[in-house]
């Protein structure tokens, strides 16, 4: 509350009277004597009972009172007789103004803690009274986008116009163009032959959990057709959508949704639907999904509309935490001086806020730009004979207002939607306009003039978020303190102990022990998204792409798609697999049990060593990790100072704007560049190595050195001649620009989607009251003492060394002798140079080093700080020729008394006539020398057997040597020719290890070494000598191949043959008769110890019934009991007769082969009615080779009523 008024009071009261009677609305008051009255302004009373009437007076002339207020403080105005007593008397106003000022002191100095949230962007704090330091919390959050980093349209790298990521809908042409956001956005434009609205983008099979979303993205069409709009589907349901709009500026569009369970087949879409058959097109940039809590779900279309929702949910790519935070307040007054306006163009400063503008047409001068709260009354005021501007914008940059006025002060109310505005200092008409002391303060009143005093705390920390549990930093006395709550961007690569956990459809759990940080055992709160920035789902791995605490609740257990992992359904990786998954690699290939080859997951590219070794210990090239996880930890950790933190905010009376950043980099260091045509350095230009690490919004501070330099002017995108790295560059002039200090900005990133998320919630503390401020004083004097204490011994030392080193340095600074001054030097031939230290006069042998600005164009001279124009000339006294000295390069001169003499630039020569050409001169210390060096021709030289010489001289034209064609596989190896050593062996003889033999087409080939074969073990001639044992083997000669006790080329035969002679078998015979009873009848047996055999013959089989089953057949009996039925027959009457011939048996490949000559029918390629042989030979029932076998003629069933017979003829061999 404000102080009240208080009048001064007369000792002992002394009253006088009225001169003159006194109506009741009279103003001016007369009395006897006046002196009995107080100076005004005062209060006097008139009457001495309770029906007196109390006045104020504000003059005071002779005996007259003037300018009163009649009834004051509550009394009635009343007319009043002359003679009426007048006198100060103490008065109820003067015990009410009294008390109220005791009671407003009291509370001025008692101690009252006020605390705000600072909500995203801008926040409005008032203060009543200079207020103590604010302290702040500020909290952490970490953003996660469900589209990963698709919603930014950037890359289409199959160049179909759709982003990669997107698909598409209904024919429409799709394209990119430039965004807001990075530097593409998604473009849907119909056409006439379109059938369909449903033009979209679309990005599906989505996984989220169950919860509360919006879904939101900026977005734009052409004015005419287009219409923008977007939906939410799951599982092939609707649940939401934006409806239809058209805008040509940029706007933001959302909604909000509720997923009642979890899903894996959300979809969102993204539309232009403009009519059928006409051309339009909306483009889109900057789209996401977002899990949101509750508290603002339900402020989403209340308090937090369009204008305002990016403030809570800004675009990210993937994930992003709170990256740099930079809080900034202006000051009271919130326009910087002019060098930080734009557009100052035709305009001259004589002052940081004095300008004169000197316009050829109206609308012209500077502009500043600066954020603004929405119904926000602010006040504008300069002097000046112009005219001020105030355009208000929304947040797409879409102007709402523009305000103009030509009184000195003006009060505007902001729009409810405005997020900045322009103040501009301009002209109606051709003119010369004078502009002074600009002030923009917050409220409708102005105040005297201040310059901004810009405050801000800069904190280089990370805050992350997850489950609501949040990391902070918060100051404490002249500490910033980090409290970090969460572990962020854990890394699960194949560093970690993996083992494997189950197998499912598709997929493989695999887990790791818990890092010590987090709670031992249970659910942990966490958030894990992959390599590609895809969110894995929270504490499920039913299916892939999930995570959670393992089977016994004690580990991190990860569900991973067989097909991501390259692994096989029936397959499951060992552990160095796992982490050779972990390290990048995807499997390639299997041997049928364990996984042999790899590619990285990234490129597709192999491994250096493709082992399992190798690729479980090496990360692919680019490779972090398959995912992050940030997760809360099991306790706060201790806080800790942050380093590097800066500033501190106090607040002034009234309103305080102040702004919550992130995205902030600090003191990035850059190399400012010359800008010829307006003879200034830039900093931030796109195309020189001025540019930060990342495109700039807004520059906070520039440092020459450790010092903040305040000569740097703000220049807008595009204003340098050359396209500007992101929204602002920054220029000084030649003059106030220092080539001998580094330069460094700190800087708030425009492209903040791929660094950083946003603040929402800062808590600020501040005290009011004179006990509260105190206490803040003298807190900080406290603490910076003891810093200052810490310093002042470091400073006393450093004082010290400075003592002892001063005499030294200063008579190492003067002496310009030793050591040359250096300094810029402008001018194209009359050049100028300002040397910091200066010498006084120009002394013999005095040095100077300068680097030349502009390339000369004739002779030239050289003025060092003002002391007069002196030659520069070359050692020999000659003046350099027009072009000789460069622009951009350094020169050293020394002062001979006369002129600047050029070090290094010639006269210095030592050359003879015979080191120079003939016909051409040097100029050295003798003087000009003629060259005598012979000029040649060149020509061609043809290798000989002989040495050839050139005569000495220098050629002109080339001296070509012809090739010697010399290939290696041609000449001896103990022979060089041209350079080449020969590569042909020199052989005296073969070696048996040296030759191999091959035998194909009907050939034998016969292989030696390469080589010269010279001799052979003296006899004069080469000989080649090929071992028996080589050629048998080559034409495939074996011992079983020959019969026992016959050889060739040494290889003595082991087949044996056994032959029974013609023989025959016959039981039963055709027709009626004594058929054979029921049973087997051998025909042959082999035994042990065979590997083939033959049987060539015939077995003739022969039955008649009438009405009776009969069943017949050739069977073959292992020595088991086991059978394989080579030919049968069976039938319920009449006859059948069939001959078999051929037999041969393979027992190593276990192959049977026959035929069939007359009779029944070929079966299965063998003899009828064979059902154990298949049609290449080879039988599947048991049965044992490798031991005798015999071969019978079965009958199982009678053969009453008819005949059965059998007959064998032939030869049997068997080896």
């Amino acid at each position: 509350m404000a102080q009240q008024t208080m009048y001064q009071a007369i000792t002992n009261s002394p009253t006088t009277e009225l001169s003159a009677a006194l109506t009741a609305a009279a103003t001016t008051v007369s009395v006897l004597d006046a002196s009995k009255l107080p100076p005004a302004p005062n209060l006097f009373t008139i009457g001495t009972d309770e029906g007196c009437e109390t006045i104020l007076y504000t003059g005071k002339t002779g005996n007259n009172l003037t300018g009163c207020t009649r009834g004051f403080d509550g009394t009635t105005a009343k007319a009043w007789v002359i003679g009426s007593k007048v006198a100060r008397y103490y008065t109820a106003a003067d015990h009410n103004a009294f008390k109220a000022n005791i009671e407003d002191l009291d509370a001025r100095t008692g101690r009252v803690d006020l605390t705000q949230t600072l909500g995203p962007g801008l926040s409005l704090v008032t203060a009543d009274q200079n207020g103590s330091e604010l302290d702040l919390v500020v909290n952490g959050r970490t953003l996660v986008n469900l589209l990963g980093k698709d919603g930014n349209f950037e890359v289409d790298s199959n160049s179909n116009g759709l982003a990669d990521g997107l698909t598409g809908g209904s024919p429409a042409t799709y394209s990119l163009v430039p965004g807001r956001y990075g530097t593409n956005a998604q473009r849907i434009t119909s056409g006439t032959t379109d059938t369909s609205v449903d033009r979209r983008v679309s990005k599906t099979s989505l996984s989220a959990s169950a919860g509360k979303y919006v879904f939101i993205a900026d977005a734009m069409t052409d004015g005419t057709n287009g219409l923008m709009g977007m939906s939410v589907y799951n599982n092939n349901g609707y649940v939401t959508g934006s409806g239809t709009s058209a805008s040509t500026t940029w706007k933001t569009i959302f909604v909000r949704f509720t997923l009642a369970t979890d899903t894996t087949s959300l979809a969102i879409h993204l539309y232009n639907q403009a009519p059928a058959g006409t051309v339009g097109w909306a483009q889109y940039d900057g789209a996401g999904v977002y899990a949101v809590d509750d508290a603002l779900y339900a402020r989403i279309g209340v308090d937090i509309t369009e204008s305002n929702i990016r403030d809570y949910l800004p675009h990210v790519d993937g994930k992003q935490h709170v990256q740099g935070v930079a809080i900034t307040k202006q000051g009271r007054n919130l326009l910087g001086p002019f060098a930080e306006w734009t557009q100052l163009t035709n305009s001259a400063l004589s002052g940081p806020y004095s300008l004169t503008l000197t316009a050829a047409g109206q609308y012209q001068g500077p502009m500043y730009k600066l954020n603004a709260l929405p119904n926000q009354a602010y006040t504008l005021s300069a002097t000046h004979n112009g005219r001020l501007e105030i355009q208000q914008y929304d947040a797409n940059g879409t102007s709402i207002l523009n305000q103009a006025f030509t009184a000195q002060t003006a009060t505007i109310t902001t729009n409810a939607a405005v997020a900045s505005i322009i103040v501009r200092c301009t002209n109606s008409a051709a003119g010369t306009f004078t502009f002074s002391n600009p002030q923009l303060e917050l409220g409708s009143a102005a105040t005297p003039f201040t310059p901004a005093e810009p405050q801000s705390v800069i904190l280089p920390v990370t805050l992350g978020e997850v489950g609501g549990i949040r990391d902070s930093v918060y100051s404490k006395g002249s500490e910033w303190m980090y409290m970090e709550r969460v572990k962020k961007g854990y890394v699960l690569d194949g560093s970690l102990s993996w083992s494997f956990g189950s197998d499912g459809t598709g997929l493989k759990k695999v887990y790791t022990t818990r890092p010590s940080s987090m709670i031992a055992s249970g659910p942990f709160v966490g958030a894990m998204l992959r390599y590609d920035g895809k969110l894995m789902k929270s504490f499920d791995t039913s299916t892939a792409d999930g995570f959670d605490g393992g089977g016994a609740g004690t580990f991190i257990q990860l569900s991973i798609a067989d097909i991501d992992a390259g692994w096989a359904e029936t397959i499951n990786p060992n552990i160095n697999a796992i982490k050779a998954l972990f390290n990048g690699w995807k499997a390639a290939a299997n041997n049928g049990t364990v996984y042999t080859s790899w590619v990285s997951i990234l490129d597709g590219s192999a491994p250096a060593t493709n082992t399992e070794a190798w690729v479980s210990a090496n990360k692919a090239s680019g490779w972090t990790g398959w995912a992050t996880l940030d997760y809360a930890l099991a306790s706060a950790a201790v806080p800790v100072a942050v380093t590097n933190a800066e500033g501190s905010i106090t607040l002034h009376p009234g309103g305080n704007q102040i702004s919550v950043d992130t995205g902030l980099i600090q003191r990035e260091k850059v190399t400012p560049v010359l800008y010829a045509p307006d003879n200034k350095y830039y900093i931030n230009a796109v195309s020189t190595s001025s540019k930060p690490k990342y495109r700039v919004q807004r520059f906070l501070s520039i440092y020459k050195g450790a010092e903040v330099d305040s000569a740097w002017g703000i220049t807008p995108h595009n204003a340098v001649g050359e396209v500007v790295f992101g929204s602002v560059a920054l220029g000084i002039s030649v003059a106030n620009f220092d080539s001998t200090k580094d330069y460094y900005v700190t800087y708030i990133a425009l492209d903040k989607y791929g660094l950083t998320a946003n603040v929402t919630e800062t808590a600020a503390t501040w005290r009011t009251g004179l006990s509260g401020v105190v206490s803040d004083v003298v807190q900080s004097v406290a603490e910076l003492r003891q810093a200052d204490d810490r310093q002042d011994f470091a400073d006393d030392y450093i004082e010290a060394k400075a003592d002892n080193l001063r005499l030294d340095f200063t008579a190492h600074e003067s002496d310009f002798v030793r050591h040359p001054g250096y300094g810029l030097a402008t001018g194209v031939n009359a050049k100028t140079i300002t040397l910091s230290p200066a010498f006084r006069e120009y002394l013999d042998g005095v040095g100077v080093v300068f680097k030349n600005l502009e390339t000369n164009t004739g002779a030239v001279t050289i003025n060092v700080n003002g002391l007069g124009a002196k030659p520069i000339l070359k050692a020999n006294g000659s003046a350099p020729a027009a072009g000789s000295l460069k622009a951009g390069i350094i020169y050293t001169v020394r002062y001979n008394g006369t002129a600047f003499i050029l070090q290094g630039e010639g006269g210095e020569g030592t050359a003879v006539a015979g080191d120079i050409r003939a016909g051409k001169t040097a100029e050295t210390i003798a003087g000009t020398v003629t060259g005598s060096l012979p000029v040649q021709t060149g020509g061609t030289v043809t290798p000989t057997t002989s040495v050839q010489t050139k005569a000495a001289g220098i050629y002109d034209t080339p001296i070509t040597v012809s090739a010697v064609n010399a290939p290696a596989n041609k000449i001896l190896s103990d022979t060089i020719i041209a350079g080449v050593q020969g590569g042909v062996p020199v052989k005296g003889a073969y070696t048996d290890a040296d030759l191999y033999v091959t035998n194909s087409d009907g050939k034998l080939y016969v292989g030696i070494p390469q080589g010269a074969y010279q001799t052979n073990g003296g006899s004069g001639y080469p000989e080649i000598l090929i071992p028996q044992a080589r050629v048998a083997n080559a034409i495939g000669i074996a011992a079983g191949d020959l019969r026992l006790g016959k050889s060739a080329l040494g290889v003595v035969g082991t087949m044996r043959e056994y032959y029974g002679g013609a023989f025959g078998v016959n039981f039963g015979s055709p027709g009626p008769g004594s058929p054979p009873p029921t049973g087997y009848h051998e025909i042959f047996r082999v035994p042990a110890g065979w590997t083939n055999i033959s049987y060539a013959g015939y077995i003739n089989q022969d039955q008649s019934s009438t009405n009776i089953f009969q069943k017949q057949g050739i069977i073959l009996q292992d020595i088991h009991g086991n059978e394989l039925l080579l030919a049968g027959y069976e039938s319920n009457g009449g006859s059948w007769y069939s001959q078999q011939s051929g037999l041969f048996i393979d027992r190593v490949n276990r192959q049977i082969t026959s035929t069939n000559t007359q009779g029944g029918s070929n079966n299965q390629g063998g003899w009828y009615g064979n059902t154990d042989i298949g049609a290449n030979g080879t039988f599947t029932k048991p049965f044992n080779l490798d031991n005798r076998v015999i071969l019978y003629f079965k009958v199982e069933a009678s053969m009453g009523g008819g005949y059965t017979s059998c007959a064998a003829s032939g030869k049997l061999a068997y080896n």
